[in-house]
């Protein structure tokens, strides 16, 4: 939740993070699918430099929370409920 539109180099197919506790930043491969995704995304969201992925109410950063709440929607909507799902 914390990328930013410029931590993703599209041409690379790479997306640099900082994980929890982490001081460096390291570079993760980002899959063909989710890089198409992205860049679908990106068209929605416009090209001005700030969050990669923006709150619901699109006035900020999406948070932690936002994205359980987004999964856990989608996933009702999908018919997976808690008790279909291990961790």
């Amino acid at each position: 939740t914390e990328c930013d539109l410029s931590d993703l180099d599209t041409g690379s197919a790479t997306l640099s993070i900082k994980g929890k506790g982490e001081t460096e930043r390291r570079m993760l491969s980002v899959p063909p699918a989710a890089m198409s995704a992205l860049l679908g995304w990106i068209v929605l969201r416009g090209t001005a430099d700030g969050p990669l992925v923006l709150g619901v109410d699109s006035r900020g950063r999406m948070t932690g929370h936002g994205v359980y709440y987004l999964i856990r929607d989608l996933g009702r909507r999908a018919g997976i409920t808690a008790r279909n799902v291990t961790s």
